[in-house]
């Protein structure tokens, strides 16, 4: 399976675990990266910049692995839940159903089956990123930016 582009009409895209039981399917109008440095996404990815693409809450389903999937309530930055899941097996980190953004299902890039080669529309939090780290050609915006963003990106989700 191919990386859809940003601009492709409904495309369904797979992923799951590193260990295989976990799998999960969705759809989206086209992979929309966003490049995430907050101390919540860096802690739960254990690196410092989580990039995730939203997926059609609505369309999003686990199709294996009930029993091993994890979630873990916590708090995000905006101060509203976020359920982050998990392969209880492997211990990868999968995705996140923030309560800010319902509608929309926050996949990490590297749990897609298909390479996720899709440049991040934009960064988030990028002063908890080393100097050495930085996003060559991908705007930064401050969080109220980005919530505005991040609500036009996954519109076309729904």
């Amino acid at each position: 399976m191919s990386t859809p582009p940003t601009d492709a009409p409904h495309h369904t895209v797979t992923g799951g675990c590193r260990c295989g039981r976990v799998r999960f399917r969705g759809t989206t109008a086209g992979l929309k990266a966003v490049a995430c440095a907050c101390a919540d996404c860096q802690r739960s990815s254990g690196t410092f910049v989580s990039v995730a693409v939203g997926l059609a809450a609505a369309s999003f389903e686990v199709t294996a692995g009930h029993d091993d999937l994890g979630t873990f309530a916590d708090t995000g930055e905006s101060g509203q839940p976020v359920h982050r899941s998990f392969c209880r097996t492997c211990g990868s980190p999968l995705f996140a159903r923030p309560a800010s953004y319902d509608h929309i299902v926050s996949v990490r890039a590297v749990a897609l089956d298909a390479p996720c080669t899709t440049r991040p529309i934009f960064s988030i939090f990028d002063e908890n990123v080393p100097e050495w780290m930085h996003f060559d050609g991908v705007p930064s915006m401050d969080d109220d930016e980005a919530s505005e963003a991040a609500e036009t990106a996954t519109a076309s989700n729904d």
